[in-house]
């Protein structure tokens, strides 16, 4: 895996902004007949957000997350579609040993199906149905 670019901004102090990016280029080393690909290797995935930190006693996060297609079989002839999520998490500090915190999972209400597989993945965090 080759990482691109991993980058932090915090305009201030209770503002941050970070990012990375990273390919990859999975192939077996030996020779298989059913093909080179590895399968669910993902090639690119790209992930950034914002989060705020004690800002009047408020914290909050949203995410993205883009993962590539992938080859589902050896021979990279069925592959998965790329997927991207979006996520949220925030809440209040009450006091030092009481906060309330909220998170909610794909706000995009992305539906990442693996049919070949027979499951529906919704996002790593929720639930998967067979």
């Amino acid at each position: 895996m080759k990482l691109v670019e991993r980058s932090l901004y915090s305009p201030k102090p209770w503002l941050i902004f970070d990012g990375d990016i990273s390919w990859s280029r999975a192939r077996f080393t030996e020779f298989n007949e059913a093909g080179q690909y590895v399968p669910e290797a993902v090639d690119a995935v790209v992930s950034g957000g914002a989060s705020i930190d004690n800002f009047h006693r408020t914290f909050a996060s949203l995410r993205l997350r883009y993962f590539g297609p992938r080859a589902l079989i050896e021979d990279n002839s069925v592959q998965s579609k790329a997927t991207t999520l979006l996520n949220f998490e925030g809440g209040y500090q009450f006091a030092k040993a009481l906060r309330l915190n909220a998170q909610v999972y794909n706000l995009l209400d992305a539906t990442h199906t693996a049919r070949q597989h027979g499951l529906w993945l919704l996002t790593r965090a929720a639930c998967v149905r067979s």
